[in-house]
């Protein structure tokens, strides 16, 4: 076997040819490999997806779950966590859109989403899913649009709706891992961006979903940080000018 790009970063290198990827965004794409047989599927090795008319297998890792069409997805049970005051990176990756495409995301589906990733009806984990649709659901508030992508694809293609092509892809990015120290200092250098934007906020659910929105009444900056123990980090901070809706 011989490892592939994944398609998720092919997509967004053809939309946005001028665009680098984050490793943040690098970070949540699943590992891709080409097999000239479909050996994966008859000996049962763990696999994501699994598409027959390609040899193409998709690891992210955990539970198998049947979407149908002759694919399957391996998803692991963690959720997407967040920790103060920066996003860490999940064990969970982000599903081909095809994939995501066949899993329902509906608050009127509810049962069913629980049943297909085994989650108890009246868990912790059901409560925060649930809200996690129902907030997704909502109307947009008055001037902003918003969407929740539930592949880097469909992420792309709202930003791109958006923002045209002229895009720039900001995150937050971490000199070294591990437990991030408690306190930071402002250092010198915040650079203003500008103050068309697209923001798109992790989600907590059993694969990446992010909410994206798009409003006119703010302002992007990148702000340098230096933590206690030296940790540097340049950090993404949009200012609402208007916060009245």
């Amino acid at each position: 076997m011989s490892h592939a790009v994944p398609p998720q970063e092919v997509y967004l290198q053809s939309v946005l040819p001028t665009t680098p990827m984050p490793k943040a965004l690098r970070d949540l794409l699943p590992s891709v490999q080409k097999s000239d047989t479909s050996d994966g599927i008859r000996n049962k090795r763990p696999i994501d997806t699994s598409f027959k008319d390609h040899a193409v297998t998709v690891q992210v890792g955990g539970i198998v779950i049947g979407v149908g069409h002759g694919a399957s997805v391996d998803l692991k049970p963690p959720f997407i966590t967040e920790t103060s005051p920066f996003s860490r990176a999940t064990k969970t990756k982000f599903l081909p859109r095809q994939v995501a495409n066949m899993i329902t995301f509906s608050s009127n589906n509810c049962s069913q989403i629980l049943h297909k990733f085994f989650i108890k009806r009246n868990s912790t984990k059901a409560e925060i899913m649930k809200k996690t649709i129902e907030e997704c659901e909502k109307p947009a508030l008055q001037g902003e649009s918003k969407y929740c992508a539930t592949s880097l694809e469909a992420m792309v293609d709202f930003s791109t709706t958006k923002l045209r092509k002229n895009i720039q892809v900001l995150v937050t990015q971490i000199d070294k891992d591990g437990t991030q120290p408690p306190e930071f200092q402002i250092s010198q250098e915040v650079k203003k961006i500008g103050g068309k934007i697209v923001a798109c906020h992790v989600q907590n659910y059993v694969y990446p979903i992010f909410y994206c929105h798009e409003t006119h009444t703010a302002m992007a900056y990148m702000v340098p940080l230096v933590g206690i123990d030296g940790t540097k980090v340049k950090a993404v901070a949009v200012c609402h000018s208007d916060t009245s809706k």
